[in-house]
């Protein structure tokens, strides 16, 4: 059974001017808040956000809030949660055009006239649709930057929609499949002024984001959660209708995410025999109502979920959070008793029956199996039942692993299972006879952001709390860091007395530090820095046998090589130190192997010609056989689905590859 959590943000309305005088007191409160409600309902595999990032849709709002989400993607890191970003745009994150534009006043109609939608929808470069890209362009282009900076293993497939800001996101989780599909509500709200009732989804949205067909890739998923900025009743009446019936029938998504009122709301709805719809509006992370008489108030509030996905059933959770006065006179967010929460849990819960997909299992005449088991999708986590040997790797890197003091990289292209190697090498290894006594610590450089990767002191501090929360917890933990802190020394020399004087003589048998994505820091200013500590550390490690250094064992995860990619000097004195265990792609037995854990009982010819294809990367080659157990044909209209990464610059890669593998073995 898989469970999916995440945290729903909405309306932070980044970049208004209240921000500059209560955004930190209102985010200090929200971290005290986030590492209370962790313990309840961590780890976080998403950050769910309906919409209104930003005030006005600038580039410059968006700067800003790179800032802002930097630090709380720290504080996740740090709390041991890896979440993914999973917005929408609302009606503040487009620059809007002139009220005067003809177009504007045109599209202020839509609803009266046909034309307008018709053509809107058919043409992608006609006035309407293009006043609507451009408006979101700001929204669109730091979206693009932000998912490049902060990659997910969690999400294996991400397709955009029609309009700007709209996805339909795989979760991947044991096996199980959790969809995600967000629209745009907000493209008709092109200038100010009331729009209840005015607003359009149309179902074309559904299936542009699903690649066409939203029903069966619904089907394709145990569950899906649909987010939007705006409430149905937001839309025109014709609309709502139409969303009902095409867009979100009784039984499609198992909740509706939406933000836009500010004050939270949740609401599951059953007709007779019908299934029940759950609708949940979020508390605005930063909301500003103003009355009639010029008083303001402000609200603060989120809520966090999972959902824990059975055979059929699904139990869903919730435990909204609110900002309300303390009796000294300030504000703490604090469970939102309103919504009839358990109050021991803090949360509320309801149990449904999960939607039945139609069947994509191809006939057993198509491919022959003697006992069929779920395949398994491409970029989910470590299973050994699944794993494809790589015993020259597997020998290379063991042996340096049991080394005193060792330092390893792993290298190879992106998605050649660098990750699946290592969590088979740290699972040998638990094997021995210190298997209780192994202490891993994990820092994946994807997700920490130009911000962070920029800074030496963020980094090393980031690091240090992550060594800390090995040997102690929660305050305890910080305020090792902060002993270390305090000390006269370099950035560097602060981290390494905390390592060796604090981690390294509390932590029972050996600390592996792993540092994943590390070409993330290449050419970014804290890769000085973090690569000297690194190569102090192993030069420690190697030489100082007798004493806690030798505990420490280090792998690097790298998708380029640095030998002859790097000019930082730090980087390539580390890399000089460290084991090289070079990936190459699976060779013909090992994608035989593959596609019998997929039961294909194909002949060498069928396998030859899929290799032809993708050739043995693993990644791409399980995507084929994955595809294929689902009912897709394998033929040559493949070929153009292939990117160019697959088909022209494969083979310049791996030549550079087995170069730099036979210079580290002679």
């Amino acid at each position: 059974m898989a469970r999916f959590s995440w945290l729903h943000f909405t309306d932070l309305h980044f970049g208004m001017s209240e921000h500059v005088g209560h955004w930190p007191t209102v985010r200090e409160e929200l971290v005290r808040d986030l590492e209370r409600l962790h313990k309840k309902s961590g780890p976080w595999d998403a950050v769910v956000f309906s919409g209104d990032l930003t005030q006005t849709g600038s580039s410059a709002d968006f700067a800003a809030l790179d800032d802002a989400l930097g630090e709380l993607w720290r504080v996740f890191a740090r709390l041991g949660s890896r979440p993914t970003l999973l917005p929408v745009p609302g009606n503040h994150d487009l620059v809007r055009p002139k009220a005067t534009s003809a177009t504007v006043k045109a599209m202020r109609a839509w609803s009266a006239d046909p034309a307008i939608q018709q053509a809107f929808w058919q043409d992608r470069d006609n006035e309407y649709r293009m006043t609507v890209i451009d408006a979101f362009a700001p929204y669109e282009a730091w979206l693009a930057r932000w998912r490049r900076d902060h990659p997910s293993e969690l999400v294996t497939e991400w397709t955009t929609g029609l309009l700007p800001g709209e996805f339909a996101a795989t979760l991947v989780k044991n096996g199980d499949r959790l969809g995600v599909i967000g629209l745009n509500s907000a493209y008709l709200q092109l200038a100010g002024g009331d729009y209840t009732g005015a607003l359009e989804l149309d179902v074309q949205q559904l299936h542009g984001a699903c690649g066409g067909d939203a029903v069966h890739w619904v089907d394709g998923r145990r569950a899906t959660v649909l987010l939007t900025h705006h409430p149905p009743e937001w839309l025109h009446p014709a609309a709502q209708a139409n969303f009902k019936a095409n867009i979100a029938p009784n039984d499609r998504f198992a909740l509706h995410l939406f933000g836009h009122m500010h004050e939270p709301k949740a609401q599951s709805v059953r007709i007779g025999g019908l299934a029940a719809q759950r609708w949940l509006q979020g508390a605005s992370l930063f909301g500003l109502e103003t009355w009639g008489d010029g008083r303001t108030k402000r609200i603060h509030g989120y809520s966090a979920g999972c959902m824990h996905l059975g055979s059929d059933t699904a139990k869903l959770s919730v435990w909204p959070r609110i900002m309300a006065p303390n009796a000294g006179g300030g504000q703490n967010l604090r469970p939102d008793f309103d919504f009839g929460i358990d109050y021991d849990a803090h949360s509320w819960t309801e149990t449904f029956a999960l939607r039945l997909p139609v069947s994509e299992r191809p006939s057993l005449a198509a491919i022959s199996v003697t006992s069929f088991q779920e395949p398994r999708a491409p970029g989910t986590p470590y299973l050994s039942s699944w794993y494809v040997p790589r015993k020259i790797q597997e020998t290379m890197a063991l042996s340096h692993f049991r080394n005193l003091g060792s330092a390893v990289a792993l290298w190879g292209p992106e998605q050649y299972g660098k990750t699946t190697l290592l969590r088979f090498l740290l699972a040998e290894l638990a094997k021995g006879k210190d298997a209780s006594a192994q202490n891993v610590v994990e820092m994946d450089l994807g997700w920490l952001g130009s911000t962070v990767l920029d800074s030496a002191e963020d980094l090393l501090l980031d690091l240090a709390h992550r060594l800390a929360r090995t040997v102690a917890e929660g305050a305890a933990a910080d305020e090792l860091v902060a002993a270390a802190w305090r000390r006269p020394s370099t950035l560097s020399g602060r981290l390494s007395s905390l390592l060796e004087r604090t981690i390294l003589p509390r932590t029972p048998g050996r600390l592996v530090l792993v540092i994943e994505r590390a070409h993330n820091l290449y050419g970014k200013s804290g890769e000085a820095d973090f690569f000297g500590v690194l190569r102090s550390w192993s030069e420690a490690a190697q030489t100082e046998l007798t004493t806690p250094w030798a505990k420490l064992r280090i792998v690097v995860l790298t998708s380029w090589l640095p030998h002859s990619q790097v000019t930082c000097a730090a980087t390539s004195e580390f890399f000089n130190r460290a084991a090289p265990v070079v990936l190459d792609e699976f060779t013909p037995d090992q994608c035989a192997a593959l596609a019998k854990l997929y039961q294909l009982r194909w002949p060498r010819e069928t396998r030859d010609a899929l290799m032809g294809i993708v050739g043995g990367h693993p990644y791409h080659y399980c995507s084929k056989l994955f595809s294929s157990l689902r009912g897709l044909v394998i033929s040559s209209t493949c070929r153009s689905g292939l990117s160019r990464w697959q088909q022209g610059q494969r083979g310049s890669q791996l030549a550079k590859t087995r170069a730099i593998s036979r210079r580290a073995v002679m």
